[in-house]
């Protein structure tokens, strides 16, 4: 049984870094898929970039309008997504290897969920880690430690997104606010036991640590009521050093590996 997958690229301004982006998906041995590349009104040369590597490819779709951001983008292109599961890839992000579409077509055939994810390698710089999602990312201690599944590791089904789209009041955490949305209200998680995609970690949420830190009290306080105080202590654990340094070694322990 073949799945299709609808592909999802926002963009804005990405020309120095979507050509692998665009790449890693057209290398793809599964070609059952749809590739939308939403673009905010780029002015640096990204639009040409996007046309001259796509070449008018069957299944590729290219629009360019304004945006209220990322996840207003995301929004935009899921009105046109077609394909039965939807995986983002942010410009700069690639998938890490050209039988990915296949392996999780493969997997989606033999196994019930709504929601799978694997892990990823993050990229920064010249230091590459793998990130670990195992089976514990989808509790709800995970969650409320401030953790998160980042949506370059997950496929979801589109019709979860015809329930609810992404909540733009959030600036950096609306995917986090629409995966605890899917968990609340019984969706199936599944893990796959191997590696989607490449990462660059200086994306928007790094560079606003202070939205971020915000953004997801307000997200485990509105799922979690009272439990959402777990986060606010790790937060305050957070400022004392020495222990921020043992609790990085536990997370590098469990999830983060050096490739």
């Amino acid at each position: 049984m073949k799945v299709k997958f609808t592909v999802i690229t926002v963009c804005y301004n990405a020309v120095d870094v979507i050509t692998e982006t665009i790449k890693s998906l057209l290398s793809q041995k599964f070609s059952e898929y749809e590739y939308i590349i939403q673009d905010g009104g780029s002015t640096d040369g990204t639009l040409e970039e996007v046309r001259k590597l796509t070449g008018g490819r069957a299944g590729v779709s290219i629009y360019s309008e304004t945006d209220a951001g990322i996840y207003d983008a995301m929004n935009k292109a899921l009105v046109k997504a077609k394909g039965e599961y939807v995986f983002f890839l942010n410009a700069g992000d690639c998938l890490v290897n050209d039988a990915v579409l296949l392996r999780v077509n493969e997997y989606i055939g033999s196994h019930s969920a709504d929601i799978v994810y694997g892990d990823i390698i993050q990229v920064q710089g010249e230091k590459r880690e793998l990130r670990k999602y195992g089976r514990f990312c989808q509790s709800s201690i995970y969650f409320l430690m401030g953790a998160c599944i980042c949506h370059q590791a997950i496929f979801a089904k589109r019709e979860l997104f015809d329930r609810k789209g992404f909540d733009i009041t959030y600036q950096v955490c609306a995917d986090r606010e629409w995966l605890l949305f899917q968990k609340k209200n019984g969706v199936v998680f599944d893990v796959m036991p191997f590696t989607i995609s490449e990462v660059l970690i200086e994306g928007f949420s790094s560079n606003h640590i202070n939205e971020l830190e915000q953004e997801t009290e307000e997200c485990l306080r509105k799922y979690y009521g009272r439990k959402s105080c777990i986060y606010i202590l790790l937060l305050t654990i957070k400022k004392n050093g020495l222990i921020v340094k043992v609790l990085r070694r536990l997370e590098r322990s469990f999830f983060v590996r050096e490739e």
